[in-house]
């Protein structure tokens, strides 16, 4: 779909999002819980999710010409997937970007619970304090 540089730039706005979303959601988080209760965040996160889905159904277009299109077949997903955690590198790059997003996420999850138990921190302020120690 993109030229070189193009497909550069784009990547690396995934890559900035990828990044930003996990530390902005808590602040996000704490403001929705500062008006409503718990619950909103869920149907928050499930109008996204929506909005999200119609966005790519919508507005990504297909770049595969139909004829070139394999069909969809579960068996064959699995055989791809099988033979590709057979090769060591892409495992390796697997387990790389799965710890550095499970600390990431622990780290978020956790200090919730430690803030605000255990500090008194509020909810609201909670989510611009992990943000200031996130870039620390």
């Amino acid at each position: 779909m993109f030229e070189r540089e193009e497909f550069a730039r784009t990547m690396s706005f995934i890559t900035l999002v990828m990044t930003i979303a996990p530390l902005a959601a808590p602040m996000i988080g704490g403001y929705l819980l500062t008006w409503f209760d718990w619950r909103a965040i869920f149907w928050v996160l499930a109008g996204w999710a929506c909005f999200v889905t119609l966005c790519i159904i919508f507005r990504i277009p297909e770049t595969l010409p139909r004829e070139n299109r394999p069909p969809m077949r579960i068996g064959a997903s699995l055989r791809n997937y099988a033979r590709m955690l057979k090769t060591p590198f892409a495992v390796g790059m697997i387990f790389c970007s799965g710890f550095s997003f499970a600390g990431m996420f622990s780290f978020l999850t956790a200090g919730s619970f430690v803030y605000i138990d255990y500090y008194g921190v509020s909810a609201r302020c909670l989510a611009i304090f992990l943000r200031l120690i996130s870039f620390a």
